[in-house]
């Protein structure tokens, strides 16, 4: 077994790698490559995990609900993605890859917030916009109603989302994660 932090740094790692393929397949008009490359880190994390259908079921779950967020918030207006839209009502297939790949944080380097909900609500509150800016400075987002709108939503919407995805995975079956040598 991989010690806890060595397993939290991987998670960490792989998550990181997953999100600027992501972002960046979106941003330079090749979705499908960003989201590949993000589910192909996904499975690599489920092939490290213990409770690996437990994990499937909760990153599916949490993929599904991300989509349905972004979705609604690109209906409303308040984001918009240039590439990646094969379905008009959908978000991009990269964000739902993205959501999957967050997924796979809550019961592994974010652990640490399980019980913790207005800890993760400002959390949330702070890092869903920040990723949303980054997002647009490389190409990859844009606030069709200015700035301000678009991350005050966000914020809204991750201060919610972010202590709620954290108990989801609590009661999930897979947390605490661990990792495994294969």
């Amino acid at each position: 077994m991989i010690p806890l932090a060595a397993a939290r740094l991987v998670n960490g790692a792989l998550y990181q790698t997953g999100w600027f393929a992501c972002v960046l397949g979106g941003a330079t008009g090749r979705p499908w490559l960003g989201a590949a490359t993000g589910l192909a880190l996904v499975l690599v994390h489920l092939a490290l995990v213990e409770h690996r259908a437990d994990e499937a079921r909760f990153v599916a779950l949490a993929a599904l609900a991300g989509t349905a967020i972004d979705s609604a918030q690109q209906a409303a207006g308040t984001v918009a993605f240039p590439s990646g839209h094969y379905v008009a009502w959908l978000c991009p297939v990269w964000l739902t890859a993205l959501w999957a790949q967050f997924a796979t944080l809550p019961s592994h380097s974010l652990a640490w917030l399980a019980g913790r909900p207005i800890v993760s609500a400002f959390l949330g509150a702070a890092g869903g916009p920040l990723a949303f800016l980054a997002g647009e400075r490389l190409g990859a987002v844009a606030f069709p109603l200015g700035r301000a709108v678009g991350c005050g939503v966000l914020a809204v919407v991750w201060a919610v989302a972010f202590p709620l995805l954290l108990r989801l995975a609590a009661r999930s079956g897979a947390f605490p994660g661990r990792y495994r040598w294969l």
